[in-house]
C-alpha cells in the first residue's frame, strides 16, 4: 500500500494496511463471546453514529466519566452525546434500525466475526500493556437478511475519501473533534454534497493487560485506517507510514445544497 525504504519493525497486515506491534495469536470463538462494551467504548461509538435511540440516551445521562485532557469526573450530559454523534468522521446509516445504538452494534460486530473465523483467522497483536486485532465484515444483501439488517438500505456512510489531484485544492484542516485525544491534531477535510455510501464495518477489539476480558474498543463503518499519526505513542517508523496515510486522505463534510 505505502512503501518505506528502510527495514520495517514487527507489523502485522490486515486487509493491505499495516498495524505496527508483535503478532500475537488468533482470535478465538470464546475470546468472541466475552468481549465487553465498557462506558469509554460506549461514548466512543457515538461518533460514528448518525443518531441515538431514546432508550440508551437516557442510560447514559448522568453516568460519570473520566475526562482525558484534565483527568477530572466529568457527568456526561446531552452536550456530550450530541457532542460526539456531530464529530465527523464514518457514519452508521440510521435507517438501518440496529444500528442505533452501540449495544445493538457490538452485536453485529460479534456476528461479523463468528462468521469471518469460520474462513479465515483474524489476528492479535501486542503492543505495550494490551495487544488488538482489526476486521471488516462486507455485507452482501444475503448476509444483512441474516443479520435482521435491511438489504436495501446501505450500512452507513464511509466520510473517508482518498484524495486525488481534483480534490486536493478542496481540502482543509481543522480539528475532528472535542472531546478525545485524537481531537487535539488537525485533520484534513473536504465539502461534498453526497459522502460515499458502504456495505463494509470495521471493528477493533483491544484487551488490556489489568482486564479480564477483550472489549469492543472502536468501530466505524468503512474500510479498515491505521491510527492517527501521535508522536508520544509511535515509533518514528510507525509515525511516518501513519501519517502517510492520513496526508492522502480526507474527512468529508456534506456540503449544504442550496434551493434553487
Amino acid at each position: 500500500m505505502m512503501k518505506l525504504e528502510k527495514t520495517p519493525e514487527n507489523f502485522i497486515e490486515v486487509e493491505g494496511v499495516r498495524f505496527y506491534g508483535s503478532p500475537d495469536k488468533k482470535l478465538s470463538k470464546n475470546e468472541i463471546y466475552s468481549v465487553d462494551l465498557p462506558l469509554d467504548s460506549e461514548l466512543h461509538i457515538l461518533r460514528h453514529l448518525s443518531s441515538l435511540e431514546k432508550e440508551f440516551r437516557q442510560k447514559l445521562i448522568g453516568q460519570k466519566m473520566i475526562n482525558p485532557y484534565t483527568g477530572q469526573e466529568t457527568i456526561i450530559n446531552e452536550e456530550y452525546i450530541d457532542s460526539q454523534i456531530s464529530t465527523a468522521g464514518g457514519k452508521f446509516n440510521q435507517e438501518q434500525k440496529r444500528l442505533n445504538s452501540p449495544e445493538k452494534i457490538k452485536e453485529i460486530v460479534i456476528q461479523g466475526a463468528e462468521k469471518i473465523i469460520e474462513s479465515k483467522d483474524i489476528q492479535w497483536f501486542r503492543k505495550g500493556k494490551q495487544k488488538r486485532c482489526i476486521f471488516s465484515v462486507t455485507f452482501t444483501p444475503e448476509l444483512k437478511q441474516n443479520f435482521e439488517l435491511d438489504p436495501n438500505i446501505p450500512i452507513g456512510f464511509s466520510n473517508l475519501v482518498k484524495i486525488t489531484k481534483e480534490l486536493e485544492n478542496l481540502t482543509y484542516q481543522k480539528q475532528r473533534g472535542e472531546k478525545e485525544e485524537a481531537d487535539q491534531q488537525a485533520t484534513k477535510f473536504i465539502q461534498l454534497e453526497n459522502p460515499p455510501a458502504t456495505e463494509t464495518i470495521t471493528a477493533v477489539f483491544a484487551w488490556f493487560d489489568n482486564r479480564d476480558n477483550p472489549q469492543l474498543f472502536a468501530v466505524h463503518p468503512g474500510i479498515i485506517t491505521p491510527p492517527f499519526p501521535n508522536a508520544k505513542f509511535q515509533s518514528a517508523e510507525e509515525l511516518e507510514y501513519n501519517k502517510k496515510f492520513w496526508d492522502q486522505h480526507a474527512f468529508v463534510e456534506t456540503k449544504t445544497k442550496t434551493k434553487e
